[in-house]
C-alpha cells in the first residue's frame, strides 16, 4: 500500500522564468544563502539543471519563546532544532531560464530578474474561465484596494466580483484545462501546479509553460489586455528617466508609495528603511518620508537607489517580517509621448488606446454646471468653503460630517449647498488621490441618501430648517437632484484628469445616473498668488516611532 501512494505522490511545483537569457547563475541566484557548491542534476539531451540548497540557518529562535517559558519550569530549547528546507532548481532548457522553487525557495534569488506576468499569463490560458477558484486583485486608485475574493464552488472572473475596467487582476487559480499542470494551476509571478512526473521529466512541462505564455488569451479574458505590460527595454528606460525626473523635481501629484501587495496587518507594526540600532518605524508607508531618507543618507534619487533600498515590514518583536524593493512599491501615473501608463509593483502597464477612448467618451457626456463659483482665493478648502456662508442662496455644509455605518464611519454629504437640489462637492486638485477620493465621496452620500431613511433622518439634523426633509420615511425622487463636483485647477476637465480618476468618476457617474440623479462637472479658477504659495508649501510631517530591532 505504501507503494502505490509513493507512485500516486503529486509534488507541487512553483515554476519562474528569467527575463534574460543570458544571465550567469550567479546574477539571480542570492549565493551568500545558498549552500556551495551546487549540484548539477542529471537531465536529457542539452537541458542543463542545477540544485541550490539554503544554507543551514543559525540556531535562533523568536523571543515569544521566551516569553512562553521565562516564568515557567521549561526550558525554550524545547523549541529546537528551528530548522527549515528551502531549495531552487534553475533549468536551462530551449534558449529559456526557468527557476523552480522549493519550500521558501523564492528568497533565494532576486525577483526583479523574474518575467513578472510570466504564471499569471500562462494560468489564463491555462484554466476553465468559468471554474475558477480565486482572484488576487487591486483597483485604480491612489491607495489602491489588494484583495483576495474566493469561491467555495468554481465561477467565473465575474462572480468573483472583477471589475474589467477598475481592477487589474494580478493573481488567479481554477481549473486546469491542460493536463500538465494537473487538475488545479495557479498564476502570479509564479507559476504553481502540480505534477506526478519524476524530475527528469519536467521538460515538456515547462515547454507547454513557455508556449502558453507567449500564446494570445482567450477571449474570455481579453480585457486583461486593455492595461497591458510595457515590455520593450527602451521604453522601460524611458519611463524610468521621466519618472525619476519628477521625483528630483518633487512633483508628487501623481506618484506615491504604497505596498506591493496584500498584507498581513496583524503581523505587522509598521516600515522601516533599514534596521540599524533604534531604527524608525513609519505606521505607513509615504514617499516623502522615502525620499528625505535617501538625501539624509547622501542618496541621489535615482533607479538604482531605489532598487537596492529595501523597505522592510516590521513585525511585533521589532524584526523584519518581509522587505520589498523601494521601487517595487512605487505608485505612479505618467503621460509619456501622448500615451498614458502606470506603474505598479515594479512593472510599467500602458493603457489600451482604444479603452482609454472608451473611458473618455464616457465622462465626456457628463454636462458642466451652468454657474460660476468663486474664485478659488485661499489656502485651505475649508477656507473657500467658508466663503458660501456669505453668499446668498447656498448653505454651508463643509465638515458636518454624519455619523452612519457603525463604528467610527462617517459620511460628509456635500460641501455646498445651492436652491436646496444641488449638492456641491469642492476639491483643490493636487493629484488623483484627492480626485478619486471627491468622486466616491459624492457616490457613497447620495446613494446613501436615497437608499437609508435612517441617514435622511440624520442629515435633518445638520439642515438649517427651510432645507429639511419633511418626511424622511418616503424614498426620495433622485431625478429632482443634481450632485456638483467641482475641481479648482487650471485644467480642462474632464478630458485632462489623471487616468486613475477617470475610471473613479466614470464609475460614480454610471452608479448615480442610474439612480436617476444628475450628474455635472465644474472647474473653478484658481488666483494665481495662491496657486504659487500652494506649489510651495512644505509638506507635512508623518507619524513615526522609533524601536530597537
Amino acid at each position: 500500500m505504501a507503494e502505490i501512494n509513493e507512485r500516486q505522490r503529486k509534488e507541487k511545483i512553483s515554476l519562474y522564468l528569467i527575463r534574460d537569457n543570458t544571465l550567469d547563475d550567479e546574477k539571480f541566484i542570492k549565493f551568500e544563502k545558498v549552500q556551495v557548491p551546487a549540484a548539477n542534476l542529471e537531465m536529457p539531451d542539452d537541458v542543463k539543471a542545477t540544485l541550490y540548497i539554503k544554507k543551514n540557518p543559525r540556531d535562533t529562535l523568536p523571543s515569544w519563546t521566551k516569553f512562553l517559558t521565562n516564568d515557567q519550569n521549561l526550558s525554550n530549547t524545547v523549541f529546537y532544532p528551528p530548522k527549515s528546507l528551502s531549495a531552487v532548481v534553475v533549468v536551462r532548457a530551449n534558449k529559456n531560464i526557468f527557476v523552480l522553487s522549493f519550500g521558501m525557495g523564492f528568497h533565494l534569488f532576486k525577483s526583479h530578474y523574474i518575467e513578472r506576468d510570466f504564471g499569471l499569463r500562462v494560468t489564463l490560458n491555462s484554466v476553465e474561465p468559468e471554474q475558477l477558484r480565486s482572484i488576487d486583485k487591486s483597483n485604480f486608485s491612489e491607495n489602491p484596494l489588494h484583495s483576495r475574493t474566493q469561491s467555495t464552488k468554481a465561477v467565473d472572473a465575474f462572480e468573483l466580483l472583477i471589475d474589467s475596467e477598475s481592477d487589474l487582476m494580478y493573481a488567479i487559480t481554477g481549473t486546469s484545462k491542460i493536463k500538465e499542470f494537473g487538475s488545479i494551476v495557479t498564476g502570479r509571478d509564479a507559476l504553481v501546479f502540480n505534477t506526478n512526473k519524476e524530475f527528469k521529466q519536467i521538460v515538456p512541462i515547462l515547454t507547454k509553460a513557455i508556449t502558453l505564455y507567449k500564446s494570445k488569451l482567450p477571449k474570455e479574458f481579453s480585457w486583461f489586455d486593455d492595461i497591458k505590460r510595457v515590455k520593450s527595454p527602451d521604453l522601460v528606460n524611458s519611463l524610468v528617466t521621466e519618472l525619476i525626473q519628477k521625483l528630483n523635481k518633487n512633483k508628487l501629484s501623481d506618484v506615491w508609495l504604497g505596498e506591493q501587495g496584500i498584507v498581513d496587518w496583524e503581523e505587522q507594526v509598521g516600515y522601516s528603511f533599514y534596521l540599524r540600532g533604534n531604527f524608525v518605524i513609519h505606521e505607513t508607508l509615504n514617499i516623502e518620508d522615502l525620499l528625505k531618507y535617501l538625501k539624509d543618507c547622501g542618496r541621489d534619487i535615482s533607479y538604482e537607489n531605489l532598487e537596492k533600498q529595501n523597505i522592510h515590514i516590521i513585525g511585533p518583536d521589532h524584526k523584519s517580517v518581509q522587505s520589498w524593493r523601494a521601487y517595487n512599491c512605487l505608485y505612479a501615473e505618467l503621460k509619456y509621448e501622448d500615451k498614458i501608463y502606470i506603474l505598479r509593483a515594479g512593472v510599467w502597464y500602458e493603457i489600451e488606446t482604444n479603452f482609454l477612448k472608451v473611458i473618455n467618451e464616457y465622462i465626456a457626456k457628463i454636462p458642466l454646471y451652468n454657474k460660476k463659483l468663486p474664485i478659488y482665493d485661499c489656502m485651505t478648502e475649508k477656507e473657500y468653503n467658508n466663503k458660501f456662508k456669505k453668499i446668498v442662496g447656498y448653505e454651508h455644509m463643509d465638515a458636518k460630517n454624519i455619523s452612519y455605518g457603525g463604528g467610527q464611519s462617517k459620511i460628509e454629504f456635500c460641501d455646498v449647498i445651492y436652491n436646496k437640489s444641488e449638492w456641491i462637492h469642492v476639491k483643490y486638485y493636487r493629484g488623483s488621490s484627492c480626485l478619486s477620493h471627491l468622486f466616491s465621496q459624492g457616490q457613497v452620500a447620495s446613494e446613501t441618501f436615497i437608499k437609508e431613511e435612517a441617514f435622511r433622518e440624520k442629515l435633518n439634523d445638520k439642515l438649517p430648517p427651510k432645507l429639511q426633509i419633511k418626511d424622511v420615511t418616503i424614498k426620495p425622487n433622485a431625478s429632482n437632484y443634481t450632485i456638483i463636483f467641482a475641481i479648482a485647477t487650471n485644467k480642462n476637465i474632464p478630458e485632462e484628469l489623471p487616468f486613475f480618476s477617470k475610471i473613479t468618476l466614470k464609475n460614480a457617474f454610471k452608479n448615480l445616473d442610474a439612480l436617476g440623479f444628475k450628474v455635472n462637472l465644474l472647474s473653478i479658477d484658481i488666483d494665481p498668488i495662491i496657486l504659487t504659495k500652494k506649489k510651495n508649501k512644505p509638506s507635512k510631517n508623518k507619524k513615526q516611532t522609533t524601536a530597537r530591532p
